[in-house]
């Protein structure tokens, strides 16, 4: 015969089902005040899930969000994400999770995710990537489900028990003295000539280099204010468009005052003067051809190929 409902101290109450003889333990959650309740094979087993359950309460690490899958909190969590980072940033969060995270964890729940899951998860992708790399995804996982933490969906973040691969520090690579010159050779006379130059003198990035503007050049001092940079790729994944982002503050580069430098001010200012008001600035961004154009001017200007 069922026993009847037995009230905790504390909150809650523990009885035996009519139908099936399973034993529930019952309490109201105070983040919603709903009523849930926990099911048990012994009226042991439920005080136990019971007063667990008003601990965790206690404590603030009660789950009380609905149950999903890694993927769909991902999923979430990438849109509050796009709220907060640049562009740049989140394509790279969105493009690691969906080509390496979703598609191997992607389908386990969000509570039943483990620390075993994801150690095996690393393991396995060092057969194809690298050790800095893994890292990278450990980094966004453990940030992701810190934020599953913080909205009551896990207790804990399996994350923090994990252990990411040891970092592999890279030796970086540079142009030699002899390199650049054949480079610079390679590209006398090409289209880009006056692009690369800038990049060897002033080391700045690709995306700087495409943003430039005339009104960022002070031919009289040689100096140029780097103020934006162009990024190619669609943050949300649907294919690519040009977008110039605009930083946070303003480097200034002083450009070298060398004669093949000055040779190339007086070819660019002609080239703008030629244009004349049909000139407009960033009327037109680079093809997705003239982005790789670094790679192949390396090859022109080192490997001897043809332009």
């Amino acid at each position: 015969m069922p026993k009847r409902k037995r009230s905790v101290h504390g909150g809650g109450s523990v009885y035996q089902r009519k139908g099936d003889g399973r034993w529930v333990a019952k309490f109201k959650v105070e983040a919603t005040g709903k009523w849930r309740e926990l099911y048990a094979r012994t009226e042991k087993e439920a005080y136990a899930k019971l007063q667990q359950a008003l601990f965790e309460q206690k404590q603030g690490t009660l789950v009380t969000a609905p149950q999903q899958s890694l993927q769909a909190h991902m999923e979430h969590w990438l849109q509050v994400k796009r709220l907060e980072l640049k562009d740049g940033t989140y394509t790279y969060y969105r493009v690691y999770t969906e080509a390496y995270i979703l598609p191997v964890l992607g389908h386990i729940r969000l509570q039943k995710l483990t620390d075993a899951h994801i150690q095996s998860f690393y393991a396995d992708l060092l057969e194809d990537v690298s050790a800095n790399t893994v890292r990278l995804i450990h980094g966004i996982l453990r940030t992701a489900l810190e934020a599953a933490v913080r909205w009551k969906k896990i207790p804990l973040n399996p994350c923090k028990t994990v252990t990411p691969p040891r970092a592999v520090k890279k030796e970086l690579t540079y142009l030699t003295l002899e390199q650049a010159q054949r480079l610079l050779e390679g590209a006398r006379n090409h289209k880009l000539e006056c692009l690369l130059t800038l990049a060897l003198a002033t080391g700045m990035r690709q995306g700087e280099l495409l943003a430039l503007r005339w009104s960022d050049i002070d031919f009289q001092k040689a100096t140029l204010h780097v103020t934006r940079s162009l990024s190619y790729r669609n943050p949300d994944g649907t294919g690519y468009e040009h977008k110039v982002e605009e930083p946070n503050g303003c480097q200034l580069c002083q450009c070298p005052r060398s004669k093949p430098s000055r040779s190339l001010t007086l070819r660019s200012r002609r080239c703008r003067n030629t244009a004349s008001s049909n000139w407009k600035d960033a009327s037109k961004h680079p093809s997705g051809k003239t982005k790789g154009w670094c790679f192949r001017m390396i090859q022109v200007g080192i490997c001897g190929l043809t332009r």
